[in-house]
């Protein structure tokens, strides 16, 4: 049985989204793909979207500073898959690069170096050249250009790491302006069927194609959480 989605009103879609993005970070395109689905005339949403960007709920620059510092942190993902992904979101590359730009070559080496000696152990090769190519695409399919590839391949009989670097972590330093307390959950990469416009399921998915269908990226939101203003905290 098809669902009927009601039209919202303004009003409506204001007070729905603020509640929403105030539990968790989403983008300028996650917003307004809802309104599209409540068949909010282009007017209408931009007015909402106006008033969500000025009350401090949605700010992009913010969605894909914690969205970097998530996917690179936790699900290990290199600057190209990151790219990919943040163009799909509809994230500007004047937002993206420059968050993408302070982020040190050494973070995602510390990442990428125990993840290949991980997956060597695992690989079954008959000659180094099969090895080295089977670790390279695993490497390539999470993102990972390939120099820094080249830069971290281990050799066919380094199958097992120090502790000290498979305990090596990305560095919150990277991202200035997130402090040391604030509480940011993991990305989910979970397909939401019922907000999916037909739009979207025509549309060839990129990152599907690029990365493989384990990787795909739908609606990606984060437990870091929308500023609240002034008027919010005095509310409580």
């Amino acid at each position: 049985m098809r669902r009927i989605i009601r039209q919202k009103s303004e009003q409506q879609a204001l007070e729905i989204l603020s509640a929403l993005c105030a539990s968790a970070e989403y983008c300028s395109q996650d917003m307004i793909g809802k309104m599209k689905r409540w068949n909010m005339p282009e007017e209408t949403r931009n007015r909402v979207i106006d008033k969500l960007i000025s009350n401090g709920f949605i700010d992009d620059s913010r969605y894909c500073k914690a969205f970097v510092h998530d996917k690179i942190k936790y699900a290990k993902w290199g600057r190209r898959k990151l790219e990919l992904a943040l163009y799909r979101k509809g994230i500007p590359q004047t937002i993206s690069t420059p968050i993408l730009d302070v982020i040190p070559e050494e973070d995602y080496i510390h990442i990428l170096k125990p993840l290949l000696k991980t997956k060597a152990a695992s690989v079954h090769a008959e000659s180094d050249y099969e090895f080295r190519q089977k670790l390279f695409r695993f490497a390539a399919g999470r993102g990972f250009t390939p120099d820094l590839i080249m830069k971290c391949m281990p050799a066919q009989d380094e199958t097992s790491f120090a502790e000290s670097e498979s305990g090596t972590e990305f560095s919150d330093e990277s991202f200035p302006g997130m402090e040391e307390n604030t509480e940011i959950g993991d990305f989910t990469d979970q397909k939401d069927s019922k907000e999916n416009s037909s739009d979207e399921e025509e549309q060839t998915d990129l990152i599907s194609n690029t990365f493989g269908d384990d990787d795909k990226i739908d609606r990606v939101s984060t437990t870091f959480g929308a500023q609240k203003t002034d008027k919010d905290k005095s509310a409580k």
